[in-house]
């Protein structure tokens, strides 16, 4: 058997049971009963027949619920009425899907089928999740784990961790994520199945990229291509792949990730696997446009539209709206680029509110809290059969004739003592839940309050980004009214300042840690709107490896208006007469603590013809001395083959 999800490209795609009836619907085959003839007979052919003749299928799967139903045969009925569940919700029946999937629950309650019970409430866990009800999805599969592993079921418990960790990712807890996938990667390589490790390790990879470990991240990549059996599987080697191009993308190296994203497309159009495809559009449009080939990128993000939409999952298109927004931003589209904002905003209300992810966070502490539960109620059940044996023992004692009483006065006193032990335990006992209940009640009101002060500071962040849209906006059309050159380039200078601010609020908004931005992201948007800015897309290409690095907001601000400054002064003279060239941003550590070094180089023309930087009083050379020694830092400059500019500072409240 194999896990029930990929975990596609690091961003969020849970792909529950769309892949094969094989691969997702159905039990592990240790879940199954015995084959009762003809039921179970019609409900293989029905399985078998799921994807390519649905309604076929279907036929064959009632006929089977209702000869269980003919005979009295509640066990048979009960996975009747899986099999149909499953059907519907291949074909996208969601409702129908769900009420024929409760009724099999019922019946397997009824009938004290635990295993039937756990696969049926895996099943009902994917289409919740579809429907967008996301706590009651997280609810039956962790309900479906917590079966498995009470009969000691390894495989579906291997396959159920598996589903969850892409549950997770999917909701954008990277941390948990992780945790699950490597379980899940431990249980596959105790259970010896090369299939599904290397399926594994290419979930676990995607998560950490998530997670921002790109290096641990690649190496976990690698190692599921390195399978034979992933090899034999097209749609394991094609997601593994797509991965693989997302962690080299985030690490700076976006050529090298497209050779294995486009191998990725064509395994994925061949095998007619339309999730794989519309992720690795996705990435592919990430790709082109951190390498500012914008047409590419505009195409690419428009065919992933088209397959989300067909694909119905409402957790695809508002990730591709985002994405539109950021490539017609960087064209200078600003009203398609807000009209897909918009769109993204609405749906991310929807689908991922601080009320769900509170309760996602709610069911999870809860599952744990129970599993403790059931630890202390299992050592009290050891306590009292303690208590029992030493009774008998007792009685024993006292039926013996009363062979000595010093004997008897012993054992009674030995029993007395025991009973006081106990009474001690019951009151300690009673002491540790008051303790934990009152721990849990102020944690739940730390949680509150730290979530209240979480969304007034996006709410900040976002009125402060949309009010510098609306100068941006007001400073360009002032400028289309201005003729004169000298005029008009410091009203263009001052909008590009302004959208480096908004850029930087934009990621705060977005990101769930509203005080720390990451630089990586942030960086490449600021580039690729000051490339078309001026002109410069075709002929001038960035490169801006940042090495994960996330910075506090009183950091990146005067390090994005720093950024603004060197990247327009580098792009209005290092490449004169429509000369082509690059220009390079590397931010990285300089020391083991808080000290930063960004590099800003370019191989243009360097000084020849240009004034001495420390010998030049420019608006924009000032701002960049005054915003470094904000920062506490120096600048250096060089010219080599290019100008080079180098500032080192002590950044605050870093994250990596």
């Amino acid at each position: 058997m194999t896990p029930d999800r990929f975990t596609l490209h690091g961003r969020r795609v849970a792909l529950a049971a769309l892949i094969a009836a094989a691969l997702v619907l159905a039990p592990s085959a240790n879940a199954q009963p015995e084959p009762v003839p003809p039921v179970d007979t019609l409900l293989a052919h029905a399985r078998e027949r799921m994807r390519t003749e649905p309604g076929e299928a279907l036929q064959m799967a009632e006929e089977a619920l209702a000869l269980a139903q003919h005979a009295g045969d509640t066990s048979a009925e009960a996975r009747s009425l899986r099999t149909v569940g499953d059907i519907h919700y291949a074909q996208n029946r969601l409702d129908q899907a769900l009420g024929r999937l409760t009724d099999a629950r019922q019946l397997f309650e009824t009938i004290g089928d635990r295993a039937g019970l756990a696969g049926v409430l895996n099943a009902v866990g994917y289409v919740y999740e579809r429907r967008g009800e996301i706590p009651p999805a997280l609810r039956a599969h962790l309900q479906s784990l917590e079966l498995y592993e009470q009969l000691g079921d390894e495989e579906n418990v291997a396959r159920v961790t598996s589903c969850i960790g892409v549950f997770y990712m999917t909701h954008e807890d990277a941390a948990r994520a992780v945790r699950y996938h490597r379980r899940a990667v431990q249980l596959y390589r105790t259970l010896d199945q090369p299939r599904n490790l290397a399926l594994s390790y290419s979930n676990l990879g995607a998560a950490l990229v998530d997670a921002g470990d790109y290096d641990e991240a690649i190496r976990s990549l690698r190692h599921a291509l390195t399978f034979p059996e992933a090899g034999a599987d097209q749609r394991v080697t094609a997601a593994a792949s797509n991965n693989l191009g997302a962690a080299l993308n985030r690490s700076g190296r976006p050529a090298e990730a497209l050779k294995y994203l486009h191998e990725a497309l064509r395994t994925a159009e061949k095998v007619g696997f339309d999730h794989l495809a519309e992720a690795i559009c996705d990435e592919l449009a990430r790709v082109y446009l951190a390498l500012g080939d914008l047409d590419l990128a505009l195409r690419y993000a428009q065919r992933s539209l088209a397959l989300a939409t067909e694909i119905k999952d409402a957790h695809l298109t508002p990730i591709v709206h985002k994405l539109l927004s950021e490539i017609h931003a960087s064209r200078g589209e600003y009203e398609q680029a807000y009209a897909y904002q918009q769109l993204h905003s609405a749906a991310r209300d929807s689908l991922f509110g601080t009320e769900k992810a509170e309760i996602i966070s709610q069911i999870q502490t809860r599952h744990e809290i129970e599993g403790m539960e059931r630890e202390i109620e299992s050592l009290q059940q050891q306590g009292r059969i303690q208590r029992l044996q030493a009774q008998q023992r007792h009685n024993a004692l006292l039926g013996g004739l009363g062979v000595l009483v010093l004997v008897a006065g012993f054992a009674f006193n030995r029993y007395r003592l025991k009973q006081k032990a106990n009474r001690l335990l019951t009151a300690q006992n009673e002491e540790i839940s008051r303790q934990r209940e009152a721990l849990r009640a102020h944690l739940d009101e730390k949680s509150l309050m730290l979530e209240e002060k979480e969304l007034l500071v996006r709410e900040v962040h976002h009125r402060v980004k949309n009010n510098l849209q609306v100068l941006s906006s007001m400073l360009r059309l002032q400028a289309q009214a201005l003729e004169h050159p000298a005029a008009l380039a410091p009203m263009q200078d001052m909008q590009a300042r302004v959208l480096s601010m908004a850029f930087l609020h934009r990621e705060l908004y977005g990101e769930d840690d509203s005080t720390h931005v990451e630089m990586q992201r942030y960086i490449e948007t600021l580039s690729r709107s000051l490339l078309h800015a001026f002109n410069a897309d075709g002929r001038v290409h960035s490169r801006v490896p940042a090495h994960g690095a996330r910075l506090n907001a009183d950091t990146a601000v005067p390090l994005g208006l720093i950024l603004n400054e060197l990247l327009s002064n580098a792009l209005k003279h290092a490449f004169p007469d429509e000369r082509q060239g690059s220009v390079r941003v590397d931010l990285r550590r300089a020391d083991a603590g808080d000290g930063y070094e960004l590099t800003v180089s370019d191989d243009g023309a360097g000084w020849s013809g240009r004034a001495v930087p420390e010998q030049t009083a420019t608006v924009g050379l000032t701002l960049v001395r005054m915003m470094t020694r904000q920062l506490g830092g120096t600048v250096q400059h060089a010219n080599g083959v290019g100008l080079t500019h180098t500032i080192r500072f002590k950044a605050k409240g870093v994250r990596a």
